[in-house]
């Protein structure tokens, strides 16, 4: 029998503004899982089913189910959901079992949610032991034709995120208290629904003298929400695919690429000043038809040969890396820019060889 959603036992539900809401453990049977794509308006079926654990392993005596995921048509896709998913167990058991091997039993339960194409299945890593501690651990991914795991960068800033959540409980009195406990990490467990982005943190994450997790939930329109749809942007260069080490991101209709790939995809000199948080571009120095331009981070004015010029959209700082505006950058260095709305990809074609 499938079986494909088992929801845990997590302290409460913190959303902003109201109360925590006790959550109830319960095991739930539920038909096979279908995905309705927002890009390509087709459905991709999947299932995820239970594995059973019994036995050892890393010194942790193991029980409960891991989930499986089968059905997708994208198969290297499914391979590394499942990877990662095995990947977890095995840090997470040999990490809850390392103070006492071999006197640690963990149970393993699994939750699964869905927003349009974005799902998240949380598994939760409970020690069986007087003082019972919780690990959580969420393993996201896009469905549709260009599907791909994703993690909590794809969504936000984190430290953005981790402001605002710590605003927001010094704001409001509430009962779980320690906020300086709180902090965020990549891995952190999350899922989105309803415009909300639900950050479920490990004990130590948020305070280990609770005994299980919150789940945090936030509006998406109040961190700056970079739609995981986003990272389906493509970027074309004199016909070939450029690769970046983060997502291109579209703010206010305006693309915005990694600061480093694009400069040198462009063939163009970049300095940059920490101080004033400006970059500086260049191209043909010394030449009669040289091309210059400067932006300040944050700053909507930037200027081109000495020109000023309004942006539509600044250039800012995501994870900790310089972002600048495509067509900006592009066109400032003499490339022409071309955007199709229905695949989602920039075509910069270069004026000079």
């Amino acid at each position: 029998m499938k079986k494909n959603v088992i929801v845990a036992l997590t302290a409460g539900t913190l959303l902003f503004g109201g109360i925590i809401h006790p959550s109830i453990t319960s095991n739930a049977l539920n038909q096979n899982l279908s995905i309705s794509s927002v890009q390509s308006q087709q459905t991709i079926y999947f299932v995820v089913s239970d594995k059973e654990l019994s036995g050892s392993l890393n010194g942790a005596a193991l029980s409960g189910t891991l989930p499986v995921v089968t059905g997708l048509s994208d198969e290297s896709l499914q391979k590394q959901i499942n990877d990662q998913i095995e990947d977890l167990l095995d840090q997470n058991t040999r990490y809850l079992a390392e103070p006492n091997p071999g006197n640690i039993s963990v149970d393993v339960s699994y939750e699964v949610k869905q927003d349009n194409d974005q799902v998240s299945i949380l598994i939760y890593f409970l020690t069986g032991s007087k003082h019972p501690f919780t690990v959580v651990k969420s393993v996201n991914f896009i469905g549709g034709d260009n599907g791909k795991l994703i993690t909590l960068n794809n969504v936000g800033d984190i430290s953005t995120i981790e402001r605002r959540v710590k605003t927001e409980l010094y704001d409001h009195e509430d009962p779980i208290g320690k906020y300086d406990h709180f902090y965020l990490r990549e891995d952190t467990a999350f899922y989105i629904e309803n415009g909300q982005l639900n950050l479920v943190p490990n004990q130590e994450e948020f305070f280990a003298s609770n005994e299980g997790t919150p789940t945090i939930s936030i509006p998406l329109k109040d961190i700056d929400y970079n739609s995981l749809l986003n990272s389906e942007i493509k970027v074309i260069l004199d016909g070939e695919l450029l690769s970046f080490p983060e997502p291109p991101v579209i703010k206010n209709g305006t693309t915005l690429v990694p600061m480093k790939q694009i400069f040198q995809a462009l063939g163009a000199d970049v300095h940059w000043n920490n101080n004033t948080k400006t970059v500086y571009g260049e191209k043909f120095p010394g030449e009669s038809y040289s091309l210059n331009f400067s932006l300040t981070i944050g700053d909507k004015t930037a200027s081109v040969n000495n020109q000023k010029v309004e942006l539509l959209q600044p250039g800012e700082l995501i994870n900790n890396k310089t972002f600048v505006p495509l067509r900006f950058v592009s066109e400032a260095l003499g490339a022409d820019v071309q955007w199709d709305q229905n695949t989602k990809t920039v075509t910069i074609y270069t004026k000079y060889l």
